[in-house]
């Protein structure tokens, strides 16, 4: 029974692999799933079966020889040619296999854990009543757990994860994301949430101090694997104090911060954090299309009040007409709202505890909500006219179209799923949707905003911003969600090294992390804005040399990547088929923002940084934990990795995402070198004090503009008159005295710094 379960495992895990390569392939009797083959040849063939069995067992089991019976080095050695039968996706699959949790005692999901050539981790697991997944995009990697309904549960967790690595960038970690679908009603979500718990933690290393501790009656094939978080998500906002819970009863050193933001840390709803970092790229948008607050802005959206991103999003500014909106079970209109009067109407349906659509009153002459079961809604005059449409009947689906194609001032995704993409796209992942997608060309609304992941291919965004809108991209404008997540893990792990060191108790730690909340939400919030000046920066100048520059820093990286990037090839692909003239769209330069990023980091992790950039850690934490705690942050378990983070955003978003390699490039000198230059050229000029001072003037887009001007004029000087010394001394160190060879340019980067006070509590 036990080796059935094995069975079962790789081939519940073989099937997903098969749904995610073949999208909307429907199984039938022709065998065409590989799982369907596998249970047949598993049949027909029980000598061979038994053997790959055995195979698993050499491999994995705790008190295996390390040699292997003659009996299985027979079957060893024919396994290249199983690998071309039915058997073969189960063969491969445990080859990739490096722990697995089949000998816990404990056990309750059997768990394997497998590592891709991509460098992609996951983390499969099967149980009678329900199946899990968690990928992960590096070994050290965080992101949310989510309650699916979809049978290709994998696919949606692989292109969620995509995302989650581009959103997290910003933060330490990589990106990752889990789910799990119910298969047996009896079952409950919580339950099936605790046992991927336990099973995450059956094969998970621990901490003690320093040392790392190996899981037991596991066998490890891989590097060492400690840090595993089991953000809230889609139906699981409510589990995190249980899975925290199961990470204390286990001793797994994170603690409560393994399941980030339950009642011992920050209800991402409660803070509204995600929204308002969206309204962040409103406001930006809105900047530069030069708007003053008058009259209210239009508005449409996916989305109910009764939701996190969605119903906080309608609240962040009451100056909105609502004036469509749907989610999956209705369609709301109301077509000329007073802004005060559905503000109220709005605040209470947030309230209202379950609140539903249906439970809007306050409408507007012609407005009403519609069952999108109905056959066919009748609209009302006025809502004819809102939506241009001269027949007042209308399909469910036609109307969601409509709406979405409605020409207001913004556009706000926040709801599931994927309802625009581009005309020339076929096979979009999201099926359920296809009969409501619209392209984006035909999108009239001014701005997007996605406040929830994969609303919009980035393909239709590319679209819809080429026929003149403003967006960014869903990693971008929803990152403040798992930024907060970021900022409540890493005080924590702080915040315990006190508690351990007998400074403060469990109670007070608690108080401080109640008393910081606003404050890690500034800190949060300053990284969308960041991102934002930064994507607007890049676009400033000649739309030809940007495109040229981009398409060389992407050549250039792709060249070190070690295995294949689908949506770089993509992003590359798109870029050098344009015309030059018409540059580098915005979403397209936010994905390029995360890809420098990374390489950035990539090439600061091999970099000796000695006492750089320290200030810079301490500026990652609230004011509170700088004055009370700074003497522990030298012996924080993520010290480097913050510190490198911290630099690597200020570097990219000061001058730009292309800036900086677009300067190696100039002068010749290597990458490595560069930024070694650059990191001890900006602590000299005090670049954290211009991001501070550009912080302060983030109100005026066109004044934050010229100071990020200003900046990187200084740098390429400065940097521009070291390479040129440096070439002819290799021991030439950069000092200010190379960013003051312009005098004017020096005077004025001076006085713009001369009011900036703020400064960190040193170390």
């Amino acid at each position: 029974m036990l080796d059935q379960r094995i069975l079962d495992c790789y081939a519940n895990y073989v099937h997903q692999v098969f749904l995610q390569e073949n999208p909307g392939c429907e199984i039938n009797a022709d065998r065409s799933d590989p799982r369907a083959r596998l249970y047949s040849a598993w049949r027909e063939n029980q000598q061979i079966a038994q053997h790959i069995i055995a195979m698993f067992h050499h491999k994995f089991s705790p008190t295996a020889q390390s040699e292997a019976t003659s009996e299985q080095k027979t079957i060893l050695s024919d396994v290249d040619e199983l690998k071309k039968g039915d058997f073969g996706p189960m063969i491969c699959a445990i080859e990739q296999t490096v722990r697995t949790n089949f000998y816990c005692p404990d056990a309750q999901a059997l768990v394997i854990k497998i590592v891709h050539d991509s460098g992609v981790i996951e983390i499969f697991m099967d149980h009678p009543a329900f199946q899990g997944v968690m990928l992960k995009g590096a070994m050290m990697a965080r992101g949310g757990l989510r309650w699916s309904d979809r049978q290709d549960f994998r696919t949606e967790c692989w292109q969620l994860m995509q995302t989650q690595v581009l959103k997290n960038t910003i933060i330490v970690p990589s990106g990752s994301k889990g789910a799990f679908l119910l298969k047996d009603d009896k079952l409950s979500p919580l339950q099936a949430y605790e046992m991927f718990v336990h099973g995450v933690l059956d094969i998970s290393d621990n901490l003690a101090g320093r040392s790392v501790i190996s899981p037991t009656n596991v066998r490890c094939y891989d590097g060492h694997d400690f840090y595993n978080v089991v953000a809230a998500d889609k139906g699981t906002a409510s589990f995190s104090d249980y899975g925290n819970a199961i990470a204390l009863r286990c001793g797994y050193w994170l603690g409560d911060a393994f399941a980030s933001g339950g009642s011992n840390g920050y209800n991402h709803k409660n803070l509204a954090i995600t929204s308002r970092g969206a309204w962040v790229s409103i406001r930006h948008h809105l900047a530069k299309l030069g708007y003053d607050g008058a009259p209210p802005l239009t508005m449409v959206g996916i989305g109910d009040m009764g939701g996190d991103v969605f119903g906080n999003g309608m609240l962040e500014d009451s100056n909105v007409q609502l004036l469509a909106a749907f989610n999956y079970e209705s369609i709301f209109i109301d077509p000329n709202p007073d802004p005060d009067a559905s503000y109220r109407e709005r605040c209470r349906l947030f309230h209202l505890p379950g609140s539903r659509w249906s439970d809007y009153s306050d409408f507007s002459l012609g407005g009403a909500v519609y069952s999108r079961h109905q056959a066919q809604i009748e609209l009302s005059e006025q809502a004819c006219k809102m939506l241009g449409l001269s027949s007042r009947f209308i399909g469910p689906n036609d109307l969601i179209k409509d709406i979405l194609k409605m020409q207001v001032d913004v556009l706000f995704l926040g709801g599931i799923g994927t309802f625009v993409q581009a005309q020339s796209e076929e096979n979009v992942m999201d099926a359920a949707n296809a009969e409501t997608r619209v392209y984006g060309k035909d999108l009239r609304a001014k701005i997007v905003a996605e406040g929830a992941n994969l609303g919009m291919t980035q393909a239709g965004r590319i679209e819809y911003v080429l026929a003149g809108g403003l967006l960014n991209t869903d990693a971008v404008d929803n990152c403040a969600g798992v930024n907060c997540s970021d900022h409540e893990i890493n005080i924590k792990i702080l915040l315990d090294q006190v508690v351990q060191h007998g400074d403060i108790d469990q109670s007070e730690r608690a108080l401080i992390l109640q008393a910081i909340t606003e404050d890690v939400c500034t800190h949060v919030l300053r990284e969308n804005a960041w991102q934002n000046l930064a994507l607007t920066f890049s676009a400033l100048g000649d739309q030809s040399v940007i495109l040229d520059r981009t398409v060389g820093f992407l050549q250039a990286y792709r060249a070190t990547c070690f295995v294949a990037d689908d949506g770089l090839d993509a992003l590359l692909d798109g870029l050098q088929g344009r015309k030059k003239d018409a540059g580098v769209t915005r979403p397209e330069m936010a994905v390029v923002l995360a890809y420098v990023k990374r390489y950035l980091r990539s090439v600061l992790e091999k970099m000796d940084l000695s006492e750089l950039g320290e200030e810079d850690v301490v500026r990652y934490f609230p004011r509170a934990i700088q004055e009370r705690f700074s003497s522990f942050l030298k012996d924080h378990f993520l010290f480097s990795e913050i510190k490198i983070t911290m630099l690597v955003n200020r570097f990219v978003d000061l001058l730009g995402p292309i800036e900086l390699f677009s300067l190696v490039q100039e002068l010749g000198v290597s990458v490595m070198d560069s930024v070694r230059a650059l990191v001890m050229l900006d602590h000299q000029i005090n670049g954290h004090r211009m991001g501070q001072k550009i912080v302060g003037t983030m109100g005026d887009l066109a004044a934050a503009l010229l100071l990020m001007g200003l900046y990187r004029d200084v740098v390429r000087g400065g940097l521009g008159h070291w390479a040129k010394n440096w070439k002819i001394d290799p021991e030439y160190v950069v000092s200010v005295k190379d960013a003051v060879r312009d005098v004017g340019l020096w005077g004025q980067y001076q006085a713009a710094l001369s009011v900036v006070t703020d400064t960190p509590i040193r170390l």
